[in-house]
């Protein structure tokens, strides 16, 4: 029903319907940013819970990924750029990724959320952070590792090697060549995502918003009044009617001003 979806001329107005946005923003934040070459046609997950819209993920198959392997590119500033849900040379990738993409909703949940984790967890200097942790966690086990297994070692020659394999002939050297590729892979899609434009209320619809966060109403059961809680990515205008369970409008209330963030409206249920 998904796929059905997609391939209808008004996909945008279709596909909240059946899918957890969230997880696919996700899903590919994490595929392009570790630019992993079997994501998407090779290895995706995907789950449901009964009941509930389908979701991507979880993630997994990262053999390749971080400047790992010149599967589809080998020089390091093709790997460094472009979108793996659209690379020419990997045309295994379902329709609908890029037709998400093409979605000016989509795209501009994705630049937010991106924004929000270089923020704070996929910041540079946390990235770094945590790869030095594991580094010096595998340090001893890489030794012995290499002494087993010399071949596979730094500086020889295997399978999809990358550019300039032969001068990473330490495994502090590899070290430095995964903080460096993700840092410049970082960087470009903070360049690319940039360049989507801001949203406000006169270039948005409402899908995108009813889509994204719950809303909060208390007290249940109630006779009189009764308090909203909304949670919204902009400063915008919003509207909010209550219909009975036959569908018939009760009680409404227009003009309400919304600021990013928590919102605590109050509603009085007429008579």
């Amino acid at each position: 029903s998904f796929r059905n979806a997609m391939r209808a001329s008004n996909y945008t107005e279709e596909y909240p319907k059946w899918i957890d946005v969230d997880s696919f923003v996700d899903e590919l934040l994490v595929q392009e940013a570790m630019r992993n070459p079997d994501a998407y046609g090779w290895s995706a997950f995907f789950h449901k819970r009964r009941g509930e819209k389908l979701c991507a993920g979880p993630v997994w198959d990262f053999d390749q990924a971080a400047g790992n392997s010149s599967y589809p590119d080998f020089y390091y500033n093709d790997m460094v750029r472009g979108w793996l849900f659209e690379h020419e040379n990997t045309n295994n990738t379902p329709f609908f990724w890029e037709l998400l993409w093409q979605d000016p909703e989509f795209s501009y949940r994705v630049k937010k959320r991106w924004e929000s984790l270089r923020s704070g967890p996929y910041s540079t200097e946390n990235l770094h952070g945590y790869i030095d942790s594991l580094a010096n966690l595998l340090n001893e086990a890489q030794d012995r590792e290499f002494k087993r297994w010399p071949d596979h070692g730094p500086g020889k020659s295997f399978w999809r090697n990358t550019e300039g394999y032969q001068y990473r002939d330490t495994y502090q050297k590899e070290v430095n060549y995964l903080k460096g590729f993700l840092r410049d892979r970082w960087l470009w899609m903070d360049n690319e995502l940039a360049k989507i434009p801001e949203r406000t209320p006169e270039t948005s619809s409402p899908r995108m918003y009813l889509v994204t966060h719950e809303i909060l109403v208390y007290p249940n059961p109630t006779e009189g009044s009764i308090t909203f809680t909304i949670m919204s990515d902009i400063n915008g205008r919003a509207s909010i009617s209550i219909l009975s369970s036959l569908g018939v409008p009760m009680a409404t209330q227009a003009g309400i001003n919304l600021s990013r963030g928590a919102n605590r409206i109050p509603f009085n249920i007429e008579e």
